[in-house]
């Protein structure tokens, strides 16, 4: 007998066998809840006041409809190349971070700069590190390729490197030794503490030392209610060890979904295939 898409067997028998991954997020349900009606803390929604005014979006509109043959044509895989100039400039004028084109690849929104680092460099059971808690959409956007997480406590200035430290020796000379630590130093999701400079450094060092990656994720750097916030994690790197990734979606408006990945030329080059 003939089956139709609507028989839920036959899908279930030609899905691939990651989908058994996938789960709703918990951000995803919540957001299901938000109404006008509602006030919400259970994410990170901003308030619509905030956004630009009418007259900065129009003015920015009409620059891209002016100049349509660029921003509505297709385009290289890494984004605009006049974009990534301007944006080059405000990483390096606002977070320190000194990069060229080669070294960054524009994303929709961070979630899929953490997809995309995903796919690059997550085989089935690879160690990463990740904080203790975290960032619940970082773990979904991984789960699906199947990870081992090493889990290293947070505390009021950020990430136990201690404890880290601890781990990455039991499994450096393993066949799986970790790959690389996730991380949010500057306001972490969920507990917004900030990493103290000292412990910056040091996690770079062990990075260099027992040789894997450092993905920083940025997207609150801008509305911490600190006034001095270290040098980000890529700002202090001299190796290329850090893989960083920010988003416009808290300081301009999320529904633009525009966010970035700046790293070494040789990963971003791996990223944009």
């Amino acid at each position: 007998m003939q089956r139709r898409i609507g028989d839920k067997s036959f899908l279930l028998n030609l899905l691939a066998n990651r989908t058994s991954r996938m789960r709703s997020s918990e951000i995803r349900e919540l957001l299901k809840l938000i109404t006008s009606e509602i006030i919400s803390f259970a994410g990170g929604i901003p308030d619509p006041k905030s956004f630009p005014s009418d007259e900065q979006l129009r003015e920015a509109f009409e620059y891209a409809i002016e100049n349509k043959a660029d921003s509505l044509q297709y385009g290289i895989t890494d984004g605009l190349p006049s974009f990534r100039r301007e944006l080059l400039k405000f990483i390096e004028r606002n977070m320190g971070i000194k990069g060229d084109l080669e070294n960054i690849i524009i994303t929709i929104g961070s979630q899929q700069a953490l997809d995309v680092i995903s796919r690059v460099f997550i085989d089935q059971r690879d160690k990463i590190a990740v904080g203790l808690p975290t960032y619940l959409a970082a773990l979904q956007a991984f789960n699906i390729w199947r990870p081992h997480y090493i889990g290293v406590p947070e505390e009021f200035d950020g990430m136990k490197v201690d404890i880290l430290e601890e781990e990455v020796k039991k499994y450096y000379h393993s066949s799986k030794p970790i790959k690389f630590v996730y991380t949010i130093p500057t306001g972490h999701n969920p507990t917004g503490s900030i990493m103290s400079l000292d412990k910056r450094k040091y996690l770079l060092e062990l990075a260099s030392r027992y040789d894997f990656f450092i993905v920083e994720d940025d997207p609150y750097g801008f509305i911490t209610f600190n006034e001095d916030i270290p040098p980000r994690l890529k700002a202090l790197d001299d190796e290329g060890r850090v893989i960083y990734t920010s988003t416009f979606s808290k300081i301009f408006a999320p529904g633009v979904r525009t966010g970035w990945i700046l790293a070494d030329k040789d990963a971003i080059r791996y990223m944009s295939l």
